[in-house]
């Protein structure tokens, strides 16, 4: 057999993780926690998982002759999609910015910091947003007499814009620096 089973992982658990303070700490490394500027965002639906989406515009250059010679890139985005089971103070913010107790207005995302957390037994891995993201509901909740409700979220990650990186790795696997 080839390949590595080691080198696999089924998450048996996971977190996702806001801050509405963008100066927020982050931890130092995948055996710290959080700080309280952190907010849990409660029970997720671990068959709908977490979806980690990029797109991009790409547009290919041919010379005459139909040859191709170069490959141009540009509007580069990168999502995360992740369904919530509770409704609490912090799913409710991400849902409904701005709305108070008693009204709900329209919504404007909140920038916030964001971070996502992945457990398989001895294995952690995390990625935090390095600049910042807005999170939103998308898609319709769901509320039946024969499941919890379901928040669907969708979190833009924004790039750094200096550095152009997009999360912050933390990981119990040994990574290479992809060169």
């Amino acid at each position: 057999m080839s390949g590595d089973s080691d080198n696999t992982a089924i998450w048996e658990d996971a977190d996702v993780f806001v801050s509405f303070d963008l100066e927020a700490d982050i931890p130092a490394t995948i055996d710290d926690d959080f700080s309280v500027d952190w907010e849990n965002v409660g029970l997720l639906d671990g068959e709908a998982g977490m979806t980690n989406a990029r797109t991009e515009d790409v547009t290919d250059f041919s010379s005459w002759g139909g040859i191709a010679f170069r490959t141009g890139r540009r509007n580069f985005k990168q999502t995360v999609s992740f369904t919530a089971w509770e409704r609490n103070d912090t799913t409710d913010r991400l849902e409904n910015p701005g709305s108070t107790a008693s009204e709900i207005k329209v919504p404007r995302p909140e920038e916030v910091l964001i971070a996502f957390q992945l457990v398989d037994g001895d294995k952690k891995r995390r990625m935090i947003s390095r600049y910042k993201a807005e999170v939103v509901r998308t898609g319709d909740t769901t509320v039946t007499d024969a499941s919890p409700e379901q928040i669907p979220f969708t979190a833009t990650i924004f790039p750094d814009p200096d550095t152009k990186v997009i999360f912050d790795r933390q990981s119990t696997e040994e990574l290479t620096d992809g060169s």
